[in-house]
């Protein structure tokens, strides 16, 4: 359960996932407290490299190796800064390109950001976290004792372009920085007309055969920008175009146990502004499962203004729109659900 600023941050750091260029600035936090004093361990080492790139310290104020560290830091130049007790730790990690640390809970705050780290475990209540983390990819494991290999790992990062890249790409997919959300949505929960709970999973790769079968039921594309039904080859690359897209979110909509239709965010880290598009299967149509749905997403989206393009014609969805709360804006041409920060 990651604090606000976290998914804000992993949205603004959408532009390094894809970036290929090299190193050039080292985020080393170990904890507040740090109690082995691992921050010097790493310190000494880089100190007796020529390696050349910013280096940003973290430490709460009552470690007791403090003193150490900022002498230290100190020594090796304007290229190191010690930050004590930070309050803006999601700005330093979007501004990383790479983190050496614990493989502590702090884990997924960078996975959320999608910051690669090389890690050391540091308590014996951190192996199952560091283990599934390189299990992964998401992470690699460093071992001080053996100065040599720690380098020859740095070097490593440095000189080929795409492990930082494909390690953020892999760190990302694991926590999106939605889960006080999805707890909110828990603690209170929506239901359609029925009674049936209605949930949004995120969508994976095996959904693309339900999709493409939902996507072929006649006039399910009667009020679509492109009202052709797609042949497989067609739906199947653009699937899999926006299940990699970082600015695009996906869930399928769940009635009780039963896929009852799919709802999308598209551009969502553009700027404060998302479209979004919804699909109900006739089969659960006019059972408030669409309105719960678009009620869910704002639970869990609540500081992002989420606009609907919908032809002035289809008016079954305009009424639903209208009954979770949207109206239409003209200055956009769209209907808008503006009511941000719901719990945040």
């Amino acid at each position: 359960l990651l604090r606000p600023e976290f998914r804000k941050a992993r949205d603004m750091s959408s532009e390094k996932l894809t970036s290929t260029t090299k190193m050039k600035r080292l985020l080393i936090s170990f904890g507040f407290t740090d109690p082995d004093n691992l921050t010097s361990a790493v310190l000494d080492i880089l100190s007796s490299t020529d390696i050349d790139f910013r280096i940003d310290v973290v430490l709460g104020l009552g470690t007791p190796h403090i003193e150490h560290v900022r002498e230290k830091c100190f020594s090796m130049g304007k290229k190191v800064k010690l930050h004590v007790s930070p309050q803006n730790m999601a700005e330093l990690m979007i501004e990383a390109d790479l983190a050496i640390s614990a493989a502590g809970s702090s884990a997924w705050e960078r996975c959320c950001i999608g910051l690669p780290s090389f890690m050391m475990i540091a308590a014996d209540n951190q192996r199952d976290i560091a283990s599934e983390l390189m299990r992964i990819g998401a992470a690699s494991l460093i071992d001080l004792d053996s100065p040599e290999s720690f380098v020859a790992q740095l070097i490593g990062a440095i000189e080929d372009p795409l492990i930082l890249p494909e390690m953020s790409e892999k760190s990302k997919a694991l926590c999106d920085g939605l889960g006080v959300a999805r707890v909110v949505v828990e603690l209170s929960p929506t239901f359609s007309k029925s009674g049936e709970p209605v949930r949004l999973h995120r969508t994976t790769k095996n959904d693309g055969e339900l999709m493409l079968l939902w996507q072929q039921l006649p006039g399910v594309r009667q009020y679509s920008h492109n009202q052709d039904i797609p042949s497989r080859e067609e739906h199947f690359g653009w699937f899999h175009k926006k299940l990699n897209d970082p600015e695009c979110w996906m869930f399928v909509i769940y009635s009780k146990d039963k896929p009852a239709g799919v709802i999308r965010l598209d551009n969502v880290n553009q700027s404060l502004n998302a479209l979004i598009s919804i699909l109900v299967v006739p089969e659960f149509q006019g059972q408030g499962v669409g309105k719960s749905a678009l009620q869910i997403l704002r639970k869990m989206i609540p500081d992002v203004l989420l606009c609907a393009d919908v032809y002035e014609e289809n008016l079954a969805s305009i009424s639903l729109f209208r009954s979770a709360g949207y109206h239409f804006d003209t200055s956009r041409e769209c209907y808008i659900n503006d009511s941000i920060g719901l719990w945040a």
